[in-house]
């Protein structure tokens, strides 16, 4: 599996058992449904739905072989401890986790009655799910230098 793919399905997909069963992915752009929607050759379209957050994208996958996702270790999004997957390269997935789950801000510091704003990236998730992201992290920086 694609590993940029693999990230967003980790990211923003759960399964739903209802009447039929399917995995849902849902995000308020359309873009990363889309990707999935052609890497997986899947016959459904994307459509827009409600959330408590105002409207977002959603796609249904029927027929999702779970066992693509478990095989990495995948847990549903809302676990008490979520890890981070099992796979062999770790750019693609890190680039579609935090396209995903970040944001870019500013951070004001104030030392010694003075000012200054320094640019801040906030990567959001699980607890363990993160500390094995920095691990990652880490040791690819390390590997690079």
């Amino acid at each position: 599996m694609d590993l940029y793919v693999l990230g967003i399905l980790w990211s923003i997909g759960g399964p739903i058992e209802d009447r039929y069963p399917y995995f849902m992915l849902r995000h308020h752009e359309r873009y990363f449904l889309d990707v999935v929607r052609e890497e997986l050759n899947a016959s459904t379209n994307v459509f827009v739905g409600e959330s408590r957050t105002g409207p977002q994208y959603k796609l249904k996958l029927f027929n999702f072989d779970l066992c693509q996702l478990t095989q990495y270790g995948w847990q549903p999004r809302l676990c008490e401890q979520r890890n981070y997957p099992n796979i062999p390269e770790h750019a693609n997935f890190i680039r579609a986790y935090i396209e995903l789950h970040s944001a870019l801000d500013s951070l004001t510091i104030r030392q010694r009655s003075k000012e200054r704003t320094s640019p801040r990236l906030r990567i959001y998730g699980n607890r363990y799910f993160l500390d094995e992201l920095t691990e990652v992290l880490s040791i690819q920086v390390q590997h690079n230098s």
